[in-house]
């Protein structure tokens, strides 16, 4: 491969020399998909050089690789690592798939801040929130109230949220469902056993005790629950509480995960062995 300067442009050729020894214009021969990939990958030499020669170590990848196959997006995202590290990259995704292997492949060795746009208008601009973001808050917020039924339903919905998110960090089995659309009796249960494993027995056997709360008044309606005790209904928000501060990490704003033999958060503030 080879590359010539146009002498009275800034316009680049990209020339491949095939085995046959024929000499020919990359955009005449390669897929789109290579040439994508070709792109990118003279764009990231380029930044190197620049920085080499003072540019800071900033880089931004708006949305690329569209076009190329998952295993070739996930080697180019293993050569970032390898090649620049130091560097800070603001990568955007429009590809759910190409988001979950990058952060798949960088979240293991590369601090990894994940934010979502939403409700982008000409007058206000993006509104951007963090897609893990503490979701304790609200519960937070109920728990030492006095109304059963919030409390309830806030720690229904955090305890879902946990074991959504650690049946996947942690890497535990979960019966596949059509539209992958799961429910807290899905993800729970395997959860529920990893944490007893490594050490949280006491933490998680506290929220089963109360986790029935969920069903009888924080998610439906049971007209003879609505006598439920608030002393019962803080108990179990205490409960996911207590589990929540032990397997969710404030600096790096992920649950723990499991790594080799070692079960810990990205950043190692904290660890299980």
């Amino acid at each position: 491969m080879s590359l010539e300067l146009a002498s009275e442009s800034a316009e680049i050729s990209l020339m491949a020399t095939l085995s046959n020894g024929a000499v020919v214009r990359a955009e005449g021969y390669f897929s789109e998909a290579n040439l994508d990939l070709l792109a990118l990958l003279l764009f990231l030499s380029l930044m190197k050089f620049a920085s080499d020669h003072g540019q800071p170590k900033i880089m931004v990848l708006d949305d690329v690789l569209q076009s190329v196959d998952a295993a070739i997006r996930v080697k180019v995202a293993r050569y970032l690592l390898e090649e620049f590290k130091g560097w800070q990259f603001l990568v955007t995704f429009h590809d759910r798939l190409w988001k979950e292997q990058f952060s798949a492949v960088f979240a293991a060795k590369h601090q990894f801040v994940e934010r979502e746009v939403h409700d982008w208008g000409f007058s206000t601009g993006p509104r951007v929130i963090e897609t893990r973001r503490d979701a304790s808050g609200a519960l937070r917020d109920v728990v030492a109230g006095d109304d059963p039924r919030l409390i309830c339903g806030n720690a229904g919905y955090l305890l879902e949220v946990l074991a959504d998110w650690m049946s996947k960090s942690l890497q535990t089995s979960v019966t596949r469902r059509h539209g992958d659309k799961y429910t807290l009796g899905d993800t729970w249960p395997s959860v529920a056993k990893k944490l007893r494993e490594i050490g949280l027995k006491s933490e998680t056997d506290r929220v089963n005790e109360y986790m029935w709360l969920r069903n009888i008044h924080g998610a439906h309606y049971n007209e003879w629950a609505t006598g439920l005790s608030v002393v019962d209904a803080r108990n179990f928000g205490d409960a996911v509480l207590e589990l929540w501060e032990k397997v969710w990490c404030k600096p790096c704003r992920q649950t723990i995960g499991k790594h080799g033999n070692i079960f810990h958060c990205n950043c190692g503030s904290i660890s299980f062995p």
